[in-house]
C-alpha cells in the first residue's frame, strides 16, 4: 500500500456515529458555505484530509494548523459582512484558502487571483521578501469556469508563455468543479479529490455514506455534519444563506433576462440599421445610375448640338457656293434655295 492509500483506510465498522441512522435527504447541503465553513473549522481532521488531498501531501505532512477567520457559530450572517472562506495557516507557514461558490456571478477568476494576491502580500515590517510563504487559493464551484477546459480539479501557475516553466512555486490557485466528478482523473482519484467533490454537492444521507464506508476523512466529516445539522442556531444561519441564495440568484436571472431582453433588442436594430444600409446603398446606387444617365443625356445633347453646328456651317458653305457661283442674284434667294422653298412657295 502507497503512501496516499495509507491516508485514507475503511473505517472501524464496529464505531458507532449517529449519521449512520440518517436516511433521505440532507437537512443541509455543503454547497451551503455556512455549513462548509462550520464544518471545516470545527473538526480539524476533517480540514488537514482536505487540505493535504488538495495539495497532494503525505499522511503527516501537516502537524497543526489555524483557522484565521473563524466565525462564532449561531451569529448572524449577514450577506454583505460575513465572510465564509476558510483561511488557514499550516505549521510551515503555508496559507490555504478554501471557500465554496455556488452562483456564477462571473467574476470568479479576478476574485479568486485577488484573494490569493492579498495572501501572498502577507510580510510584516522587516521581513525579507524571501520570508513570503507559499500560497494557496482553492475553491470548489458548482458552476464551471471553463467550459472549453472542464476538468474536476485544476491547479493554475505563473508560468512563462512559450515554454511552460514556473515563474513562482509559492503562489497556486485549484478549482474543485463540483459539476465534474465523472472527469476525475486517476491522479484526482487517488487524492480522493472525487471523493471530496461528491460530498459537497451531496443531496442524501445514503450518498453521504456510501462515500464514508470508504473513507475515514468523511465518515469523520459526516458525523460532524450530522452535529452542526442538529444545531438550531446553525439551521438558521444556513438558511439565510440559502434565502440569500434564492434572492442573488432571482436577481441573476433577472439580469439574464434583462440582458437577453437587451441583446434582442440590440440584435433588432442591428438588423434595422442593416437594412437602412442596404437600402442607403441601393439609393446611392440608384443616384449613381441616374447621374450616370444624365451624363449619357448630356453627352448626347452635345453630340446632336455638335450635328446642329456642323448642319450649320455646311449651309452657309452651300448658301456661299450659290453666290458664288452665280445661281442665285441674293443671299435670300440662296437661303430659299438651300432650305427648299421656292419663291412660289412662299407667296
Amino acid at each position: 500500500m502507497d503512501e496516499k492509500q495509507r491516508n485514507h483506510t475503511t473505517p472501524d465498522i464496529k464505531k458507532e456515529s449517529l449519521y449512520m441512522n440518517q436516511t433521505g435527504n440532507l437537512r443541509i447541503r455543503l454547497t451551503n458555505d455556512y455549513l462548509f465553513k462550520a464544518l471545516l473549522q470545527k473538526n480539524s481532521l476533517v480540514l488537514q484530509a482536505l487540505i493535504r488531498d488538495l495539495l497532494h501531501l503525505p499522511k503527516n505532512a501537516i502537524e497543526n494548523l489555524e483557522v484565521t477567520n473563524p466565525i462564532i457559530f449561531g451569529e448572524s450572517a449577514d450577506d454583505k459582512t460575513i465572510v465564509l472562506d476558510v483561511n488557514v495557516v499550516l505549521n510551515s507557514g503555508s496559507r490555504v484558502n478554501l471557500e465554496m461558490q455556488v452562483l456564477d456571478e462571473g467574476n470568479w477568476r479576478n476574485r479568486s487571483t485577488f484573494y490569493a494576491c492579498r495572501n501572498f502580500a502577507e510580510l510584516n515590517r522587516g521581513e525579507d521578501y524571501e520570508e513570503l510563504k507559499p500560497v494557496f487559493q482553492i475553491s470548489f464551484l458548482k458552476f464551471t469556469l471553463f467550459k472549453e477546459h472542464a476538468a474536476l480539479y485544476s491547479t493554475y501557475k505563473l508560468m512563462e508563455c512559450e515554454k511552460h516553466y514556473v515563474y513562482n512555486e509559492n503562489l497556486m490557485i485549484g478549482v474543485v468543479d463540483l459539476t465534474k466528478t465523472e472527469l476525475a482523473t486517476k491522479e484526482d482519484e487517488a487524492y480522493h479529490i472525487n471523493e471530496w467533490a461528491k460530498l459537497f454537492k451531496a443531496e442524501t444521507w445514503e450518498d453521504v455514506k456510501m462515500l464514508a464506508a470508504e473513507n475515514t476523512s468523511i465518515a469523520e466529516a459526516a458525523q460532524t455534519i450530522y452535529e452542526l445539522s442538529e444545531d438550531e442556531r446553525i439551521r438558521q444561519q444556513c438558511q439565510a444563506r440559502e434565502d440569500y441564495y434564492k434572492r442573488q440568484s432571482g436577481l441573476t436571472k433577472r439580469i439574464a433576462r434583462q440582458e437577453e431582453k437587451l441583446a434582442e433588442i440590440e440584435e433588432e436594430l442591428s438588423q434595422k440599421k442593416e437594412e437602412l444600409s442596404q437600402k442607403k446603398e441601393e439609393l446611392l446606387q440608384k443616384k449613381e445610375e441616374l447621374s450616370q444617365k444624365n451624363e449619357e443625356l448630356s453627352q448626347k445633347k452635345e453630340e446632336l448640338s455638335q450635328k446642329d453646328r456642323i448642319i450649320d456651317q455646311r449651309r452657309e458653305e452651300f448658301i456661299q457656293l450659290l453666290l458664288n457661283k452665280g445661281f442665285v442674284e441674293s443671299r435670300e434667294e440662296a437661303v430659299l434655295m438651300v432650305d427648299g422653298v421656292t419663291p412660289s412657295d412662299e407667296n
